[in-house]
């Protein structure tokens, strides 16, 4: 019996081993294809990590990339509910006259304590000085202004 118990003990071990992987964040930039991306549209990366709370969940939003030809918006959601799962599609951008950016695709990846994206928005004017970040989500609703200058090139 007791052979038997540790066995699968090894044995659900090594199965929850792929799923530890699949948890550990990704790069800066999700994966290496979006890495070449923005390198080959001469991207601005602005540091943002700022976090809003929605119940017992949060979506941070890591960074801005700016780049010639689009905005990139990379964030993430962690939520220790299971099923709890989060549409980046909610997070609408804005210029600072007010005039509203598609997002136009994106990339996801589900992860054990929640998910993390990359959604790209239509190109906003080079004299713009912030966007903003609005979140409506059903009945939850949620704002950040984030400047245009500043950030690193990559």
């Amino acid at each position: 019996m007791k052979k038997f118990r540790r066995t699968i003990i090894i044995i659900c071990s090594i199965l929850l081993i792929p799923i530890i992987l699949t948890s550990i964040p990704s790069g800066k930039y999700l994966n290496s294809y979006w890495k070449k991306i923005m390198i080959g549209e001469n991207a601005k990366v602005i540091e943002v990590n700022k976090k809003w709370k929605i119940d017992n969940a949060s979506i941070i939003i890591q960074r801005v990339i700016i780049t010639d030809k689009h905005v990139y918006i990379r964030a993430r959601y962690v939520s220790l509910e299971i099923g709890w799962s989060f549409d980046f599609g909610s997070i609408e951008m804005y210029d600072d006259k007010g005039k509203r950016y598609f997002n136009s695709t994106g990339e996801g990846r589900g992860k054990l304590w929640g998910g993390e994206e990359i959604t790209q928005y239509e190109k906003v004017p080079k004299d713009c000085k912030e966007i903003t970040l609005r979140l409506q989500c059903y009945d939850r609703k949620a704002e950040l202004k984030i400047p245009c200058k500043g950030g690193k090139n990559i």
